[in-house]
């Protein structure tokens, strides 16, 4: 009588069955998991190296020296017997001193850099007009006329600038400026030398 299959092959097929299943998680603990790959980091992007700062004498500040001589021209500024135009012929004559010491007027930015070359940042540490002068603010360093505005400067070129007063309305480019001109408006009116004649536009 032959043996009938069906009998003989379930017992072994449902142990193989089983068999693989208990040897299915071992068999994945040994594996490695696959990991996603980490991202690379962001490219690291080099700034550009800074400019090195250029220290001008002009820009470094100047403290009121009260050993240095005094300026008769600077400490008569705004006062109660002169005039405006008095006043801007007095920055007249400090700033055609400096420039014939120098050879050309201050390098400046602004009024209170100007201020600082004449207060004594200069190669020679010239003091022509002392930060401690009356008109001199002290917060800001600037020069103010007599209505309490600052002077408007404005350079030129190295051998030319203008200086403007706001007058009593305090207001620039109005009808009662002051305004005064020095040096040449370019440097076609310069000597062998690199230098140029005293001038002054007087002040109507």
């Amino acid at each position: 009588m032959r043996p009938r299959l069906p009998h003989l092959l379930g017992p072994a097929l449902l142990a193989a069955v089983a068999a693989a299943l208990v040897l299915a998680p071992a068999r994945c603990a040994r594996e490695p998991a696959h990991l996603a790959p980490t991202p690379a980091p962001p490219a690291r992007v080099e700034s550009a190296p800074e400019a090195p700062r250029v220290d001008r004498p002009a820009l470094r500040p100047v403290a009121a020296a009260p050993g240095r001589p005094r300026s008769p021209l600077a400490d008569g500024l705004n006062s109660p017997g002169t005039t405006a135009r008095d006043d801007l012929h007095a920055l007249e004559r400090i700033l055609g001193l400096y420039r014939e010491r120098f050879g050309a007027y201050p390098a400046f930015e602004d009024n209170a850099q100007l201020v600082n070359a004449l207060a004594g940042a200069n190669p020679a540490r010239l003091g022509l007009l002392p930060r401690d002068t009356p008109a001199v603010d002290g917060p800001s360093g600037a020069l103010l006329d007599r209505w309490g505005s600052p002077y408007a400067f404005h350079s030129l070129s190295r051998h030319a600038l203008e200086i403007r007063t706001a007058g009593p309305d305090r207001a620039l480019h109005t009808d009662d400026d002051l305004v005064t001109r020095l040096g040449a408006p370019d440097d076609s009116a310069a000597g062998p030398d690199g230098r140029v004649p005293f001038r002054s536009d007087r002040p109507r």
